[in-house]
């Protein structure tokens, strides 16, 4: 046939009407659409049916079809979760969630929220068991607004970095901020334990136990750590309870 000359199809699906010039790709089609254009009863009937009129031939030719399209779309999504991840690595967080996650009901301004905590006495317990830093974070934990209300995220795309709704914006929180916040809650921590000191002063003063006191005020001053080490180590663990990784977030849309 010369060149250029148009070469008109010779096989034509009896389903969709599809022409074809060569005939094993009219065969596999027509493996597919066979299937396609069936009625769901029919399809089932087929089945069932002990002279189905799918041939072992189309069997084949669709399970080779499949496993070639089930290859291809691995490699794609593969290939497509990489770009993902550079992206969301990329990604202005602030900006995703002043555009996402800016409308949800009652959410708490994050500074109004630590300034409303309280520490009663219970509240020392951790403090005194263990130590300062763990004590804190169990106290922020324990007050910690959760579910579509919350107001404190991380992200393990961003590596302990935690960002907070304030005045109705989200905002990535500094280590300053972060600091200050510490800051606050470890006053409001010292009040209590005044109170509680001025609650026991007859046993504290009686009491054959003196070692047992003098432990407890090393760790509600934070033994030999800074302020500063002590916000660090809680930022590391509150990071660390609350990130979730952005891609399984159906609130983020890229």
């Amino acid at each position: 046939m010369p060149p250029g000359t148009q070469q008109f199809p010779k096989y034509i699906c009896g389903y969709c009407q599809k022409g074809y010039v060569l005939k094993k790709y009219y065969d596999n089609h027509t493996s597919f659409c066979k299937i396609r254009y069936q009625t769901a009863q029919e399809t089932k009937s087929i089945i069932n049916e002990e002279d189905s009129h799918l041939s072992l031939k189309d069997l084949n030719k669709i399970v080779k079809s499949l496993v070639v399209k089930t290859d291809k779309m691995e490699k794609d999504i593969k290939h497509l979760m990489g770009f993902v991840d550079k992206t969301l690595k990329c990604a202005n967080i602030v900006d995703l969630l002043n555009q996402t996650h800016n409308h949800e009901v009652g959410i708490i301004d994050f500074v109004s929220w630590y300034e409303s905590i309280k520490p009663v006495e219970l509240d020392l317990d951790p403090f005194f068991k263990s130590n300062f830093t763990d004590g804190l974070y169990k106290l922020i934990w324990k007050h910690l607004v959760n579910g579509e209300k919350e107001n404190i995220k991380g992200y393990r795309e961003k590596t302990n970095k935690l960002f907070i709704y304030t005045k109705s914006l989200w905002k990535e929180i500094s280590k300053e901020e972060f600091h200050a916040f510490i800051s606050n809650l470890r006053k409001k921590v010292l009040k209590t334990f005044q109170e509680w000191q001025i609650a026991n002063r007859e046993a504290i003063l009686n009491g054959d136990g003196h070692e047992d006191y003098a432990d407890k005020v090393i760790k509600i001053m934070g033994g030999n750590k800074s302020e500063m080490a002590i916000a660090n180590g809680i930022r590391d663990k509150l990071y660390n309870r609350i990130k979730v990784d952005m891609k399984s977030m159906t609130k983020i849309e890229l």
